[in-house]
């Protein structure tokens, strides 16, 4: 069903009124593919990230964490 989305949303979005809502929202969809493949392929991803953001998680948090712990992996293969 994913695979159909997508394969949709790349056939018809040539043909949509290039300023439409429509249009915004396949090229959203193009944009995002990536990332809305993951959450509509597993179950268990949260449709938004109100958890995170109750513990105090933020993106910036997140990628700052993740930069760290490559840092330290990077020194002890070393």
């Amino acid at each position: 069903m994913v695979e159909a989305y997508f394969a949709w949303v790349h056939k018809v979005e040539p043909s949509v009124l290039a300023n439409s809502k429509t249009h915004k929202g396949l090229q959203y969809s193009i944009n995002q593919e990536q990332y809305l493949r993951v959450f509509l392929e597993d179950g268990e991803v949260p449709m938004d990230n109100n958890a995170a953001l109750s513990e105090g998680i933020t993106y910036l948090h997140f990628c700052s964490e993740m930069l760290i712990t490559m840092h330290l992996a990077e020194k002890s293969v070393a």
